[in-house]
């Protein structure tokens, strides 16, 4: 639903929230970050976080066991994805800022 807010928590698992459509705004104790459209957010296990969503948006929800993942990342990060095929969540191991242009674009 557009405006959904779920509050600060946890897991004991990493998560990788994948955005189809729309965008996500996650904030932690090391930051906040905004993701759109074929980004997904990193978030490690045992990291406080909330988050909330803006207009229409679909998000996926990965979860990963804690020391099965080679994903170097400690602290949240936004990653770009390209089409969501499987493969994207591998092959995406360069997190990039929040705001980043799209990979191959241009700001002006």
């Amino acid at each position: 639903m557009p405006g959904d807010y779920t509050a600060r928590h946890q897991h004991e698992e990493h998560q990788l929230v994948y955005v189809s459509d729309g965008i996500l705004a996650v904030r932690t104790d090391h930051g906040a970050w905004v993701a759109g459209a074929q980004r997904a957010v990193w978030i490690h296990a045992h990291t406080w976080h909330e988050h909330s969503v803006h207009g229409h948006t679909t998000v996926h929800t990965l979860m990963f066991p804690t020391g099965r993942t080679t994903i170097p990342c400690t602290t949240p990060a936004v990653w770009a994805s390209g089409s969501w095929d499987g493969s994207s969540a591998r092959s995406s191991a360069e997190p990039i800022p929040s705001g980043a242009p799209p990979p191959g674009s241009s700001r002006r």
